[in-house]
């Protein structure tokens, strides 16, 4: 993923592989890893440096495998904000369902092939649940402009209180 990707790709990608995967792969983990730590987070890119130094892919490949979660394959391996309030199986869709709460309140349900895949998927869907609630917070909602004594007050010019403070 080049530098110059924006945040919202990066997590629809990796909510697409998510989503499709059959079953959790070392694969998916660096991926998870480098699209929430190095492009999300702006973690440095310790594969990349390596790689420009000269080691070899095998090298670095096994430095990194070393240091990444188990993400897709292990309930403990939560991403950063992952909030799964309940997960449960369905025989009838023959899927994990994971429901995450997300920072602005929004429940979010999703369903994957096993559970930790369902987990990190909604916790990923979760992310951009709020960072659409964060775009939508900042169009919606222009900075509001200071209050005035007389605002607050009700009193001046405009004002229409029935109360006034007297010292």
């Amino acid at each position: 993923m080049p530098d110059d990707v924006p945040v919202a790709d990066v997590l629809d990608e990796l909510i697409d592989v998510l989503a499709a995967a059959p079953c959790g792969t070392r694969e998916i983990d660096v991926r998870i890893d480098y699209g929430l730590g190095v492009m999300l987070s702006g973690r440095a890119d310790l594969a990349g440096t390596l790689i420009r130094e000269g080691i070899s892919w095998q090298t670095v490949s096994e430095v990194i495998d070393s240091r990444v979660p188990a993400y897709s394959t292990s309930l403990d391996a939560a991403v950063e904000g992952e909030n799964v309030i309940f997960a449960i199986r369905s025989d009838k869709r023959g899927k994990w369902g994971a429901l995450h709460r997300a920072r602005c309140g929004r429940e979010v349900l999703v369903w994957a092939a096993t559970e930790p895949l369902a987990r990190r998927l909604a916790a990923l869907e979760g992310r951009r649940v709020d960072a659409a609630f964060e775009r939508s917070q900042r169009i919606d909602d222009p900075m509001p402009r200071p209050r005035t004594a007389d605002a607050v007050l009700g009193t001046g010019t405009g004002g229409h209180g029935d109360w006034k403070i007297l010292f």
